[in-house]
């Protein structure tokens, strides 16, 4: 079968297409793989906080509390159903929940290499007709040192590495929606969708909300067919049904995720969202332009199949222009932008293929080389740039993880804790958790206040309804990661991510009612907290004291 014909290929083009045989693409898989998983350990790619709002709703899935973050609480703090039900089903049997989501989101970026490789490989024939004449020319297939050089490039990419040990819904909506574009491409054979592609659209959708982007692209691409129609039909009885099961649990039609981050103005979010592209395409300039080298060297020699091309690229627009809308991310490693990263690797891939035997010798081995740097310096320069970020991302997780075992072992179980960092806290702590900034509570998300200069994902804040639920302790996001106190000064709370702290502490009525209290957990760091003056006086190891 051909992933990439302007026409469906005959079984004599098939059989006169080389391709690797299995063995070697096996291989070639294998250490693809192991790359992966080697850069993954090598640089300490590990769970990062937002990975724990999923493992606490797996665990009280898990323990029969349903799909709830605080048990009695239905609010949808989580923004994959997919992902989260995935760790909830596996948490009966697995226990570790943490190792899990490892694991599992470690298979998918091991999984999304296997299948762009077997598409190279069995799809690897662009046969392109010239503008002026309906002849097809054909290419010879990959080969085997092309497809290590291709197979290794994408598994030491920084954004597959660090996603890929992540824990969060990324890797697995990577895949889904690079088996989405192989199967729209593979349906082109038929001119029609197949069931295939709408189960693969449904389960992108299931994943993340914004998979209802790539279905409307696919029906925008086989529009005219009246089979498609049908298909996306049933697409939309499976949405339709989701929704309806969403708002009955749940009492909404949208994740609560999309109140407590889709926030700002439209200037504001086109802004930063044009910020986060251009960071993008400076630090993979030079790829880029390789690629449209190669792009134009094929497009001019009429060896391109253009069709496909312009599908992939219409889909690296479309999901730019959604990244643009948004604002952009507030994670590293270019989060957002994983959804293009096959489009990228098979445009390199399709482009390559297409130019080489048009290519002298000499030319041949130049372009080759060329891509090469290329691909070296991109991925050097998104790692000096990202890996500090992200894995300070790692290694905020860790220190809230063990502030929260300490809460789970120097509080009592109906203490209501209030924080801007309710992952990794709120999943080993077992504890209620007040989400100041609205993730994981509605009143919040919802209702709450924005404040205009915060980070994406940091702007919504309700002080007066954090002050109703009368929490027993308000946690500092300082907590496990400093030696000494640093926020017995509220003025040193960073506003830009923590603003809904700072307003709760700086309101009259925090002193009235909540003390500022340190410990010291047994690797010196220390735990700083408002603990109520009344009622949690004596669960908490006191070390340092605010005067009141």
């Amino acid at each position: 079968m051909t992933l990439c014909t302007d026409r469906p290929a005959s079984r004599r083009d098939e059989q006169t297409i080389p391709r690797m045989r299995l063995g070697s693409l096996l291989v070639i898989t294998l250490v693809s793989v192991a790359t992966l998983i080697f850069l993954t350990w090598a640089f300490d790619a590990d769970l990062v906080d937002d990975s724990y709002i999923f493992l606490r709703y797996a665990w009280n899935i898990a323990e029969g509390h349903g799909a709830v973050f605080n048990i009695g609480e239905r609010v949808e703090g989580y923004s994959s159903p997919l992902w989260t039900f995935m760790l909830g089903a596996a948490g009966l049997a697995f226990k570790d929940l943490e190792t899990l989501a490892f694991v599992l989101s470690l298979c998918c970026g091991g999984a999304v290499i296997a299948l762009l490789l077997w598409a190279l490989n069995n799809g690897a024939t662009t046969r392109a007709r010239a503008e002026s004449s309906s002849a097809a020319h054909t290419t010879g297939g990959i080969g085997v040192w092309e497809a290590v050089v291709l197979g290794i490039g994408l598994a030491s990419s920084p954004v597959v590495v660090f996603w890929s040990g992540s824990g969060m819904d990324a890797p697995l909506f990577l895949l889904l929606i690079t088996a989405s574009l192989l199967s729209i491409l593979k349906d082109r054979d038929t001119n029609a969708l197949s069931i295939r592609t709408v189960v693969l659209l449904t389960l992108a959708t299931f994943t993340r909300s914004e998979g209802v982007i790539i279905a409307a692209y696919a029906g925008a691409f086989f529009l005219w067919e009246r089979r498609s129609i049908r298909m996306l039909l049933w697409y939309a009885v499976a949405i339709v049904a989701m929704l309806l099961v969403r708002h009955q649990y749940y009492g909404a039609w949208v994740p609560n995720t999309y109140h407590a981050k889709v926030t700002f103005d439209l200037m504001r979010r086109l802004t930063d969202g044009a910020t986060y592209i251009g960071l993008v395409l400076r630090t993979n300039g030079l790829l880029l332009l390789m690629l449209a080298v190669v792009l134009l060297i094929a497009w001019r020699r009429r060896t391109l199949a253009r069709v496909p091309i312009l599908f992939l690229g219409g889909w690296i627009a479309l999901w730019c222009s959604y990244v643009l809308y948004v604002g952009g991310d507030n994670f590293a490693a270019f989060r957002f932008l994983l959804p293009t990263l096959p489009a990228w690797f098979l445009l390199i891939a399709w482009g390559w293929m297409s130019v080489r035997d048009q290519l002298p010798p000499v030319a041949r081995l130049s372009c080759m080389a060329g891509l090469l740097v290329a691909f070296s310096i991109s991925h050097v320069s998104t790692y000096r740039s990202q890996a500090p970020h992200y894995l300070g991302d790692v290694k905020l997780a860790r220190s809230w993880s063990k502030v929260g075992r300490w809460l789970k072992l120097n509080t009592a179980p109906d203490n209501v804790i209030a924080t801007i960092v309710p992952g990794a806290l709120g999943y080993h702590s077992h504890r209620p958790m007040i989400d100041m900034l609205g993730l994981t509570d509605r009143s919040v998300g919802l209702h709450g206040k924005v404040y205009p200069h915060a980070a994406h994902g940091h702007a919504r804040y309700n002080t007066d309804y954090v002050f109703e639920r009368d929490p027993d302790i308000v946690l500092y996001h300082s907590s496990g990661r400093f030696t000494e106190p640093v926020y017995m000064d509220p003025a040193r709370i960073g506003l830009p991510w923590g603003y809904a702290l700072f307003d709760f502490v700086t309101d009259p009525r925090c002193v009235e009612r909540y003390a500022y209290v340190s410990a010291r957990l047994d690797d010196g760091t220390m735990v700083e907290m408002l603990e109520k003056r009344v009622t949690t006086a004596d669960s908490i190891a006191r070390v340092d004291h605010l005067p009141r």
